[in-house]
């Protein structure tokens, strides 16, 4: 009876842990200029403004983009990072087995703001 206490006790805190490093990407894609449609990896993801969790799948391939018709396209890449705890704690493969097995272990970095304003000739 006390290992499934153990047991209970080690899947409660590791569920905390996983909301905690889920919620760390919340980010903000922005432009000055009006009327900018925000993609991440082609999907369109708002206009002017918008907060967005960024993909951990292939987060190394990943491309912010702010197009307007009749401008520049301005496209970033979103930093990241090494993600250790998913590396280091056996039980997240239980939760999320496919980054172990994928060897997909970078997550997004924290970041608060993208400015993907594009370049206009002139201000329309």
């Amino acid at each position: 009876m006390k290992k499934f206490y153990i047991l209970t006790a080690l899947l409660f805190i590791q569920s905390c842990a996983t909301s905690e490093i889920d919620t760390r990407n919340l980010t903000t894609l922005l432009s000055y200029e009006k009327y900018t449609d925000l993609y991440i990896n082609d999907e369109l993801q708002g206009i002017n403004h918008t907060q967005v969790k960024l993909p951990y799948k292939n987060i190394k391939n990943a491309v912010l983009e702010g197009r307007k018709k009749g401008c520049k396209t301005v496209a970033l890449k979103p930093d990241y990072e090494f993600d250790t705890p998913m590396l280091l704690n056996p039980l997240n493969i239980l939760y999320v087995p496919e980054k172990y097995f994928a060897w997909d272990w970078w997550r997004p970095a924290k970041k608060d703001i993208y400015n993907l304003t594009p370049i206009c000739e002139n201000n329309n």
